[in-house]
């Protein structure tokens, strides 16, 4: 069972909306690819344990800080008295297997991933230890992209390969008899010290007047957009939308880009490039914020 669904992460949010809006750095848009494909290949694993795991405890997107340090976790997955970590990389193309780093005919050179993953057990296990949970912990780097190779490899059990997904996973199915012991004190430890604000790398400078405004299709990033009472429908690429959800969307992106200023059925207006009636703007918010003050005064939390 799933008790913490994977999200878009904040810091892609923010990406893929700066890289629609404004003109990017070649480092800027470097590092929002990585985002986006990063966070594919973690859904891809999703859909791949999805029914597999249900009488197991599943925890996606984790994030902890201990000492002055953050880690993070792809997936955490519990099955009676183990803790499962999975890492989740989406390299492709051939590499050859190194100590420190995986190397390639490619200028991108990986560390090797299992020496992160020996940390991440290591200070997961003393956050446990310090809240009482008594698991053993696991650790595994699933290589998810079937256009991944790597050479020379010695014998790592921590290593799922793409030809070994499926029966790992399966594995895992099988072994699973007995519930998980202490369930709502673990629920309750992870919850408490999952760290919610977590430092991003720094964002490249704008302003609201910098940014182009208007929604864009969520599938090609155009803005052309022909919008219908329910959906809308890209001019460009013809994929469609519930409005609803799309204003949504972007009421979010305007509260992750500008955390400082209050969210009003004029700035959403204008955020969506004045091409979505007012009207519908503040019925969208009623609906699904908390109205804070009176007529024009009023904003939204």
């Amino acid at each position: 069972m799933i008790y913490k669904k994977r999200t878009r992460p904040t810091n892609l949010i923010m990406m893929e909306s700066l890289f629609c809006r404004m003109k990017l750095k070649p480092e800027d848009k470097y590092y929002y690819f990585s985002l986006r494909k990063g966070y594919e290949k973690e859904c891809l694993y999703d859909k791949l344990i999805n029914g597999k795991v249900d009488d197991c405890m599943v925890f996606n997107d984790l994030t902890f800080k201990s000492g002055q340090r953050y880690f993070q976790i792809d997936s955490l997955i519990i099955q009676e008295n183990i803790a499962f970590i999975y890492e989740i990389k989406g390299f492709s193309g051939s590499y050859f297997y190194g100590e420190e780093f995986f190397s390639s005919k490619k200028e991108y050179q990986p560390d090797n991933p299992l020496n992160q993953l020996v940390k991440t057990k290591n200070r997961l296990r003393e956050i446990f230890k310090a809240r009482g949970i008594n698991l053993q912990i696991e650790g595994y780097i699933i290589f998810i992209n079937s256009e991944f190779t790597l050479y020379n490899l010695p014998e790592i059990p921590s290593f799922i390969l793409p030809s070994q997904i499926h029966e790992h996973i399966d594995n895992i199915q099988k072994s699973t008899c007995c519930k998980v012991k202490n369930q709502e004190r673990i629920i309750q430890v992870l919850h408490e010290e999952h760290v919610l604000e977590y430092p991003y790398k720094e964002l490249p400078p704008y302003t609201f007047e910098d940014l182009k405004k208007g929604l864009y299709c969520k599938k090609c990033f155009s803005f052309d957009l022909e919008y219908g009472r329910r959906k809308y429908t890209c001019r460009k690429c013809s994929y469609q939308q519930i409005m609803i959800q799309r204003i949504l969307e972007a009421v979010e992106e305007y509260r992750i880009l500008f955390s400082e200023e209050k969210i009003t059925t004029s700035q959403i207006y204008r955020w969506c490039g004045e091409e979505i009636k007012l009207d519908r703007i503040k019925y969208c918010l009623k609906k699904n914020f908390q109205a804070i003050g009176k007529n024009k005064a009023t904003y939204y939390v």
